[in-house]
């Protein structure tokens, strides 16, 4: 039969699982595969069967352990963390050295649910209050059709062959 391992948080254990809560988890195309908690973002390393905690940083430079809604990888290898209460952050590496900085002035929403990049490279970024914002090259525009944006929740975004993106 198959083997199952449970991790959970042990508080005398900084290498297990930040929370029990994960919200998200995702592996990049480098093969690293990231954990989204309410207690922050770690990175699990399949050698040593354990979880480090990246370092996460607001603009101002403070440290912060935030909520983690949602994880992407995009095209250009740029990886962005959305968080629940604290916007967007994206990931720096360093040689051995990983953290992830708060991305300043973003987007008008620090409650981020859902992050998807479409086949033309635009960026598509879900708010818990104020509808879904879309971003390109030249520009940012806000995307609601004709709904109210701050009753507007979104929960998915994907890409449909007959339909261009359906958001839900």
């Amino acid at each position: 039969g198959a083997k199952f391992t449970v991790y959970r948080n042990e508080n005398d254990n900084p290498q297990s699982l930040l929370n029990d809560y994960v919200r998200t988890l995702y592996e990049d195309k480098k093969g690293r595969f990231f954990i989204g908690s309410l207690n922050g973002l770690q990175i699990y390393d399949r050698a040593t069967d354990s979880f480090t905690t990246i370092p996460m940083y607001l603009s101002s430079g403070d440290p912060i352990a935030p909520n983690i809604a949602t994880i992407l990888e995009r095209n250009n290898g740029e990886i962005l963390i959305g968080t629940s209460g604290h916007s967007m952050f994206i990931l720096e590496t360093k040689g051995d050295s990983i953290n992830a900085k708060q991305i300043s002035q973003f987007i008008p929403s620090n409650l981020i649910i859902y992050t998807y990049e479409d086949k033309k490279g635009n960026l598509w970024i879900a708010t818990g209050d104020n509808g879904i914002f879309r971003f390109d090259k030249n520009n940012q525009s806000h995307c609601c059709g004709g709904l109210n944006a701050p009753t507007l929740i979104i929960l998915s975004i994907m890409y449909s062959i007959s339909l261009p993106l359906i958001y839900q």
